[in-house]
């Protein structure tokens, strides 16, 4: 017996296809699924590739997040979305998000900042950020954009993409509640080993 593995996966595709349809009625809300890729290993941006467009193919994927935004929207509830590429900050911003963030990658600095990304410096964040601005407003000028992550870690890289971008916000996450806190941190817990503690009575 031959088994084609394209077949097969059509198939099952389709009968999920079918399946997420119906779960508005039985739990009211669809599924979804959102894939981030962590770094630019060429073997997982394939994987993560295919297994998105897959999620895409069976209703659980980005256009799904987007018809999320857009009924937000319709509920008067203020919508926040991410764009890790220029095509999907023109496909948020178009969807009517009211804030889109430019997300520049893992944060760079500190203790577990993402080392592989230390070729991205601020200047080619800035560059990236002006592109994707600049495609984002023209799918949706009343969008506001923000940009977070990559080498943009401290106050310093921060006023620098202020000084050479037009967006209206950073978000700070890493930059923000853990790479602050990581010296301050060792510091005390260096301190508190170096105590000579006195031997029991």
């Amino acid at each position: 017996m031959v088994i084609s593995g394209k077949e097969l996966a059509a198939a099952c595709k389709a009968k999920m296809a079918e399946q997420v349809k119906t779960f508005p009625e039985k739990y009211g809300r669809l599924p979804h699924l959102v894939v981030v890729l962590v770094g630019e290993d060429a073997g997982s941006v394939s994987y993560v590739t295919g297994k998105t467009k897959a999620a895409d193919e069976v209703g659980i994927g980005f256009p799904r997040e987007l018809e999320i935004a857009r009924l937000a929207r319709e509920m008067d509830l203020f919508s926040i979305g991410y764009a890790f590429n220029a095509e999907d900050a023109v496909a948020t911003a178009a969807s009517g998000m009211d804030l889109l963030i430019l997300h520049m990658g893992r944060t760079i600095g500190g203790a577990t900042g993402d080392a592989k990304q230390t070729k991205l410096t601020v200047e080619d964040a800035i560059e990236k950020i002006n592109e994707w601005y600049d495609m984002a407003k023209a799918a949706n000028p009343d969008v506001m954009i923000f940009a977070h992550g990559g080498p943009i870690s401290n106050p310093d890289d921060v006023e620098q993409m202020f000084r050479h971008t037009k967006v209206t916000g950073f978000l700070g996450a890493s930059s923000c509640e853990r790479i602050p806190i990581e010296k301050p941190q060792e510091n005390f817990i260096r301190d508190v080993k170096a105590l000579k503690i006195r031997a029991s009575l």
